[in-house]
C-alpha cells in the first residue's frame, strides 16, 4: 500500500520557520508527522534547500503529493517577487493554506482524538520533531476567543501542522467513550493540550515492534 506524504510550512525569519513532514497510513487513514526543520534566522533560499535536501534518503526523493505553505508566503515583496517565488526558484513549489483558524482548530481537534482501533488518529514522533512536542502542549486558549488558541504564544508548530491538516480530509470517523482524552480546556491550568503527549507522542523509534515510520522512510518512490 501507498503511504502519501505532504510536508507543511509556516514561514518565519526573525520567528522560527516551522516546516513538517507528514505521512498517512493507508489501511487506517492514521497520519504521522516525522521530520521537522524549525529554526529562527534561516533565510528563504535555505529553507527551500534545506526542505529539499531532507526530503532525500540515499539518493532517493520521497514523493511528496503536496507543501502547503503558510498564504503569506505568496504576498509580494518590495521588490515583486514572494517569498513563494524564491521558495520555487530553490526547488520547493509550495500551495495556498487554509489559513482560517477557528475551522481550522476544530480540525485539529479532531485528528487529537482516538481512532476505532484505540489508537490516535495523530502521531508525532518526539525525537524527530521535538519543537512541535515542546510547543504543542503549551498552547493555551485566546481568553478573548475559546474558539481559537492564544497567538502571542510559540505556535508556529502548530500553525504548520494546522494548514496541513486542513489540506486533506477529517479523519473517517472518531470513536466516544471514558477512553478517549477529551481535547478540551484543562480546567485547572487552562492548558487546552495539557494531556497531549500522554496520549499521542511516540517518544522512539523502538516503542513499536514494527514502525510504521520504518515503512515510511523504507518506501521511495
Amino acid at each position: 500500500d501507498h503511504w502519501e506524504r505532504w510536508i507543511s510550512v509556516d514561514y518565519g525569519y526573525s520567528r522560527p520557520c516551522a516546516i513538517y513532514w507528514h505521512a498517512r497510513d493507508p489501511k487506517v487513514g492514521r497520519i504521522y508527522t516525522y521530520r521537522e526543520l524549525y529554526g529562527a534566522m534561516i533565510k528563504e533560499v535555505d529553507q527551500a534547500r534545506r526542505t529539499v535536501g531532507m526530503s532525500v534518503k540515499d539518493g532517493k526523493t520521497e514523493k511528496i503529493l503536496a507543501t502547503i505553505a503558510d498564504p503569506s508566503v505568496f504576498s509580494p515583496r518590495g521588490g515583486g517577487s514572494s517569498i513563494a517565488d524564491v521558495y520555487q526558484q530553490n526547488g520547493l513549489i509550495v500551495e495556498r493554506g487554509n489559513r482560517e483558524r477557528k475551522s481550522g482548530k476544530a480540525r485539529v481537534h479532531s485528528y487529537l482524538s482516538i481512532a476505532p482501533d484505540k489508537k490516535p488518529w495523530w502521531v508525532i514522533f518526539e525525537d524527530r520533531c521535538p519543537n512541535l512536542v515542546r510547543t504543542l502542549p503549551e498552547l493555551i486558549l485566546d481568553e478573548r476567543d475559546s474558539e481559537d488558541v492564544d497567538t502571542s504564544q510559540e505556535d508556529h508548530a502548530y500553525d504548520s501542522c494546522r494548514y496541513f491538516l486542513m489540506h486533506i480530509r477529517a479523519p473517517r470517523t472518531a470513536s466516544s467513550g471514558d477512553d478517549s482524552p477529551d481535547p478540551h480546556i484543562d480546567e485547572a491550568s487552562n492548558n487546552e493540550w495539557a494531556w497531549y503527549k500522554k496520549h499521542f507522542v511516540q517518544k522512539s523509534l523502538a516503542e513499536s515492534n514494527r514502525s510504521p515510520i520504518h515503512e515510511i522512510d523504507s518506501v521511495r518512490e
